[in-house]
């Protein structure tokens, strides 16, 4: 679920796959998220499994859907680490490190020789 997960945000991002599947794919992804239809509460752990299992449809009806070329590619990039998945990540971890630069606290003199 996890791969299938970063190939399905990488499909997103990429401009060679067509709008209205990207549209529909949000669209589904947007009922899952937020259902209309609740599963009654005395069904244990119900709602829960049927959310992942529409997710997981969800993925493959999508990454199926793509262009074969476009779907190869970019698991290549994945498996090379140069996807756009991990090119956001990367980002998000330099802004993240300078935000931490500017907000902890300012090391006492003479704290770095300990």
């Amino acid at each position: 679920l996890p791969t299938q997960m970063r190939l399905a945000y990488c499909l997103m991002r990429d401009p060679r796959v067509p709008i209205p599947l990207k549209a529909a794919f949000a669209g589904g992804l947007g009922m899952v998220l937020a259902p209309q239809v609740r599963v009654p509460k005395n069904i244990p752990l119900m709602g829960e499994l049927d959310a992942v299992a529409l997710l997981v449809l969800g993925l493959r009806l999508f990454i199926t859907a793509c262009p074969d070329e476009v779907v190869l590619d970019i698991e290549q990039a994945i498996i090379e680490q140069r996807s756009a998945f991990d090119d956001d990540v990367l980002a998000g971890e330099r802004v993240a490190m300078a935000i931490y630069g500017r907000l902890r606290p300012a090391t006492a003199p003479g704290a770095d020789a300990l």
